[in-house]
């Protein structure tokens, strides 16, 4: 004759029977508030806020706004792609001595949404086009061990500005450098008293450029010899180093 079990046994077997038939049916998870069980995370699945893996938010914000492009899984690029038309926003931009038909270079989207975020500097001083000679380089910079931001595809070398009326503004020939306080971001100061009016707008747009945050460095001829023919222009690698950089109000390290 069996025995009967004592209450308090027979409950808690209930218990256990009970949650074992929720693993079963539901799978292993995570109970929700609602009653529901929540899948396990992949673990090797990269987060959101991995700083490794390609930024969606960047992707998604360049797919926002109407921009045409591929991904292009790139050595040492963090959010690697190609324009498939050479349009950010208002702006264009111009390989020189392209290719008919070879692919522009790869660029980290965070480059592509600087530029973007600065299209408004740009048409202040009616530039439309960036004539320019190399983004992604993987290399390092000149003199040092380090790697250039171009091996990171943030950085732009522009060597001529188109307008929107047709003239073409070419840093090597119209850049008076030395005629201001480079940089500053008293803007008068900066600009100076340039002699010709193509050397007040390359001079009025690089100290523009400078003194907004869509941008980490803007490198000219009055910083070295090296950028005598070009304006290098970097962007920040995530919007948290930007931000902490505005912050802190450090001046930025000079790349090539």
């Amino acid at each position: 004759m069996r025995r009967n079990l004592p209450r308090w046994l027979a409950l808690a077997f209930g218990v256990v029977v009970f949650a074992a038939l929720l693993f079963v049916i539901g799978g292993p998870g995570t109970a929700n508030a609602d009653g529901g069980v929540a899948p396990n995370v992949d673990a090797g699945a990269p987060s959101a806020d991995d700083a490794s893996a390609p930024s969606q938010t960047c992707l998604a914000s360049l797919r926002e706004r109407g921009v045409a492009f591929v991904e292009w899984p790139t050595k040492a690029v963090r959010t690697p792609i190609r324009l498939t038309t050479g349009a950010l926003g208002s702006l264009r931009l111009i390989l020189r001595e392209r290719k008919p038909g070879a692919p522009l270079p790869t660029m980290d989207c965070e480059l592509a949404r600087a530029l973007l975020d600065a299209a408004p500097t740009f048409e202040m001083v009616g530039v439309r086009d960036l004539f320019f000679s190399g983004i992604y380089e993987y290399r390092t910079r000149r003199r040092s061990t380090k790697l250039s931001e171009h091996a990171h595809g943030l950085a732009i070398d522009v060597h001529q500005f188109g307008t929107a009326d047709g003239r073409v503004l070419d840093v090597e020939h119209d850049f008076e450098q030395g005629v201001g306080e480079w940089p500053s971001n008293d803007q008068v100061a900066c600009v100076g008293a340039p002699e010709r009016p193509e050397a007040r707008v390359l001079r009025t747009l690089a100290c523009a450029l400078h003194a907004g945050s869509a941008f980490r460095e803007i490198i000219t001829a009055d910083d070295n010899a090296d950028h005598y023919n070009h304006f290098h222009i970097e962007a920040f690698p995530d919007p948290l180093t930007r931000a902490k950089a505005l912050l802190s109000h450090r001046a930025p390290t000079v790349d090539d």
